[in-house]
Formats: structure tokens, sequence, C-alpha cells
């Protein structure tokens, strides 16, 4: 499908190159072929840039350079996209508006295993992008935090508690109005979890916010 993907996209059928690597992508997860993964989403990030998507090519192209495996031709591939395309926290969102809610799961996953692999400032910003994102989206903001929520349950212990942390501290970085409002539509997202996965998610919100020295309110 990787091939596929490269030969569409030399012919000129950039959808359908598109479509090729989205495949290339499903069939390398990163947990088990990492440089594949790497590379089909480095070469994914090119056709969406071809497209004309810049939110996806560069959620590809960065999701790309997370894989530390990945090999060096698709590191420096990857980086050509987001120089030539810049960075954007609010990309995934913008990528989220245009997906049904059914498709959510997908791009959470790769992106909160993208922000557990990035560096400090790199996630703070992305966190903060999604807290004024998801306040900014009231209509959908607990559908959101829920989706988002899910993906993060999936993730190690100590990628959990890296991406929650910096959640929290990117709460506590916007102005107190925002910080309610993405509390309280969290919160509520958080209640129509399962039960086992609602206090594991709520402990541990409020666990890290007191280790901050914030107020445990996630509750």
């Amino acid at each position: 499908a990787n091939a596929l993907g490269l030969a569409r996209l030399a012919a000129g059928d950039v959808d359908g190159a598109v479509e090729a690597l989205h495949t290339a992508v499903a069939a390398q997860p990163r947990s088990l072929r990492p440089e594949g993964f790497a590379m089909a989403k480095a070469n994914l990030a090119v056709a969406h840039e071809r497209a004309g998507d810049a939110p996806r090519a560069r959620l590809a192209a960065r999701q790309a350079l997370a894989v530390a495996e990945a090999p060096d031709a698709v590191v420096e591939q990857s980086r050509g996209v987001v120089a030539l395309l810049g960075a954007d926290p609010g990309d995934l969102l913008a990528v989220l508006d245009t997906e049904p809610a059914q498709l959510w799961p997908v791009a959470l996953r790769e992106e909160v295993v993208r922000w557990a692999a990035a560096d400090p400032d790199e996630r703070r910003d992305d966190a903060r992008g999604w807290v004024e994102g998801q306040v900014a989206r009231p209509e959908r903001s607990e559908a959101l935090a829920e989706s988002w929520l899910s993906a993060v349950l999936e993730l190690p212990r100590p990628d959990f508690d890296a991406v929650i942390a910096t959640v929290l501290e990117a709460t506590a970085q916007v102005d107190s109005e925002t910080a309610r409002r993405f509390r309280s539509q969290t919160t509520r997202a958080m209640a129509r979890l399962p039960v086992p996965q609602l206090l594991r998610v709520r402990n541990r919100f409020n666990d890290l916010a007191v280790e901050l020295g914030q107020e445990p309110a996630w509750s």
C-alpha cells in the first residue's frame, strides 16, 4: 500500500495516494512496526500537503517525527513538511471538525501517543490548543472530551500521567473562564465512561492536580 500510494502520488492521483497511504498506516501499527508506520505517515504527510490539507499534513508529519525508530530519510521528509507548513496546535480539532464522531478515536489515539513522546514544551502547546479548542466547541465539547479521555486511558501509566499532567498545566495557563468551562465539560464527559474508567481517570486528575499545587476539582 505504501508503494502504491507513492506511485499514485507520482502519477498525480493525490486522492488515490491518500487512500492507499491510509491503508499503509493501518497495516503497520506503530507498536508493532514503528519504522514502517513512520514511513507511511511521512508519505501521507506529503500527500495531504499536495492535496492542500495542511492540518492533516502537519499531523501526519509530526506523528512520523515522534517515532524514535524513524529512518533518517523519513525524519528529513517530515521536517520538510513541517518547515513548509509550520505548526498549529489547533490541527487535531480542525481535523476532527471534518470527521464523523465514530472516526475520532483513530485520530485521537495516534495524537495522544505522539503527545506522550513529544518534548514537554511541544506537548504543552498541543494540550493548550486542545483545552481552548474544546471550550470553543460547546455543542460537541462533551463528546470530544469523552473520546479524548478514552484515548488517554489506553496509554501506559507513565504516558497516561504525562498527558494528564500537561493538560492540567495547560488549564492553569488559560483564563479562568476557559479553565472553568473545560473542567466542567471534561468532568461531565468522565461521567459517561464505564465506572472503572471513570474512577481511574477522575482520581488521577485529582491526584496529579494536587501534585501540581492545584485544587482537586475534577469531580
